[in-house]
């Protein structure tokens, strides 16, 4: 509008003639430049949406998605958390799983990496709960209290809570983890994006620039930021797709 007034007012005090294709092309720009910077709670009505068409330009009606906030959590007591997460370079291509065993006060018990050879990420997701799993009973055989799982993988999850059957390849790891959890007196698994697993993630990808399996007694220095973010539940942000 703004565009309009000032070409009326050059013509009435300048004796200014408007260029109506110059004029046109302001006002299209200055509507373009409101579409891009318009927020997530903008909605566009029926007949903005008709004006903006009959001019030629093109818009998205849907307003942006606002991110997604993700934010690791403490487990109860006595509950032990473990988050897991495995990463493969190619798909299939080299791979490793890490994980990282911690209680309600997000203290640090235990981590792993384990190089998981040429390998797809699915392999390494579920190695690498097959793993933590067994690492954990190995370093403490008589423990029969209560583990809760996270992983970024929905496929994990799933398989897991028998929503949906695993692969033959998958198959006998599943039944080993079910045989570990089994002992205890409760287990769940979650899903977590993987903004908010970023502990598991930095030992999974360390685990590939290594040949074998090495179990974290205390932590690696390269983790300590996660680590701290997490203790504090310091948010991540997750932007969806447009």
């Amino acid at each position: 509008m703004d565009k309009i007034w000032n070409a009326r007012n050059a013509s009435k005090y300048d004796n200014s003639t408007p260029n109506p294709t110059f004029l046109s092309n302001k006002i299209r720009k200055s509507i373009c430049d409101a579409i891009v910077a318009r927020g997530p709670c903008w909605k566009i009505d029926s007949p903005t949406a008709s004006l903006i068409t009959s001019l030629g330009l093109h818009f998205d009606p849907t307003p942006p998605k606002s991110p997604i906030e993700v934010i690791w959590l403490k487990p109860d007591p006595p509950w032990i958390k473990l988050n897991i997460d495995g990463a493969s370079l190619g798909n299939p291509g080299p791979s490793g799983a890490g994980g990282v065993f911690r209680d309600h006060q997000a203290t640090f018990l235990l981590g792993f990496s384990c190089n998981t050879g040429h390998n797809t990420n699915t392999f390494a997701e579920f190695y690498g709960l097959f793993r933590g799993i067994s690492i954990w009973f190995e370093t403490h055989p008589t423990f029969n209290g209560y583990i809760w799982i996270e992983s970024d993988s929905t496929l994990v999850v799933n398989t897991i809570i028998g929503k949906i059957s695993a692969s033959p390849l998958i198959n006998p790891y599943v039944l080993h983890i079910h045989k570990w959890l089994n002992l205890l007196t409760g287990w769940k698994i979650t899903h977590i994006f993987r903004e908010g697993n970023r502990s598991a993630d930095k030992l999974a990808s360390l685990a590939l620039s290594v040949p074998n399996e090495t179990v974290f007694d205390s932590p690696p220095v390269t983790l300590a930021h996660y680590l701290n973010d997490d203790a504090n539940e310091v948010p991540q942000y997750r932007f969806p797709k447009p």
